[in-house]
């Protein structure tokens, strides 16, 4: 993970932004939240947030 970043709008939305180096990166720690029991707890916190991998210009 290079940076992450969370924010709440003024109606209560939250945003957690995350960046990661690669590609390759990011769906390393997608294996681990799949496969390690201590992502439990996050899990369950952000259960029915949306999820979605942009990409850069460059």
């Amino acid at each position: 993970m290079m940076r992450a970043t969370t924010a709440r709008a003024d109606d209560g939305e939250w945003i957690v932004v995350v960046l990661w180096a690669s590609y390759e990166d990011a769906d390393a720690a997608a294996e681990v939240e799949r496969t390690d029991p201590h992502m439990d707890r996050f899990d369950h916190m952000t259960a029915g947030a949306d999820r979605k991998r942009y990409s850069t210009f460059d």
